[in-house]
């Protein structure tokens, strides 16, 4: 899965639709490059006013959002990605299209089915924040982040147009497959996301109020705040392989609790020294 850096020149017309911590933390990172024009829509009346100041344009309506625009940027969710695609396509038929959707099989049958491969290639910047909305939104958010980028269909025009995008504002391109790319998902952000709910479920049924986590129990319910009504689009969606990762992991806390009971500490400190190499990135 290569780097490709790409450009670090964007497209000079970029709307952004969806003005959240992805959307605006795009939004504000173009705007501080003083070279792009851009516009920008949210559903959120307040998300569009506050980020109006950096907006070329901020139309109260997503029809239009479209016109004249060299790249359009979907910074939504993925149901809404999936609903706005066609209407993104229509509305600004000349222009690369792009998404942040974290799961891309999805996407790209859509994209198929729209037959819209030439000029659409799918992005995945591996950041964001349990908080939400253009307040949490920062202008260095894509700095040095990896961003996943799917465009096996596109034309050269709409990849480097797309590298262009993410190099401009910091970001580290990386070409994958949809497969390869949701099979990996499944594993460093699905699987995380379940484990800490799993855990913070844990520790309500127990009666532990959040204030008496000490640093790592905050650490490990962090994700725990993410959006259910993301990660409810998400999970509808989700890789085949999950259940059986979660299945996996529910394996490992069985035997955590058998040797816990039967006090055999020391097959706990193996796991925990073979855990704290693999975090270290140590050899095995």
């Amino acid at each position: 899965m290569p780097s490709d850096p790409g450009s670090t020149d964007p497209p000079r017309r970029v709307a952004v639709v969806g003005l959240g911590v992805m959307g605006g933390s795009l939004v504000r990172a173009l705007a501080a490059r003083g070279d792009v024009e851009v516009s920008g829509w949210s559903p959120e009346a307040e998300e569009r006013r506050a980020a109006s100041p950096l907006l070329a344009r901020a139309p109260d309506t997503v029809q239009d959002m479209w016109e004249g625009a060299d790249l359009v940027v979907l910074a939504t969710p993925l149901e809404a990605v999936l609903n706005l695609l066609p209407r993104a396509a229509a509305g600004a038929p000349e222009a690369v299209l792009t998404d942040v959707a974290s799961l891309r099989a999805p996407v790209e049958k859509a994209v198929r089915t729209l037959g819209i491969g030439p000029r659409h290639v799918g992005s995945h910047p591996m950041v964001g924040s349990e908080a939400s909305g253009y307040e949490a939104a920062s202008d260095d958010l894509y700095r040095d982040a990896p961003v996943w980028v799917v465009e096996e269909h596109a034309r050269e025009r709409a990849r480097q147009a797309v590298r262009a995008l993410w190099t401009s504002v910091g970001a580290r391109p990386r070409r994958v497959s949809a497969q390869a790319h949701d099979a990996l998902m499944a594993r460093v952000s699905h699987l995380p996301q379940l484990a800490a709910t799993a855990l913070a479920t844990a520790l309500k049924d127990a009666g532990v109020d959040p204030s008496a986590l000490g640093p790592g129990g905050l650490d490990m319910t962090r994700l725990a705040e993410s959006s259910p009504t993301m990660w409810h689009d998400l999970l509808r969606h989700a890789p085949e392989d999950l259940p059986e990762l979660l299945r996996r992991f529910a394996e490992q806390v069985e035997e955590l609790a058998d040797e816990v009971e039967s006090g055999r500490t020391e097959r706990i400190a193996r796991r925990m020294a073979a855990t704290r190499s693999w975090r270290r990135g140590e050899a095995s």
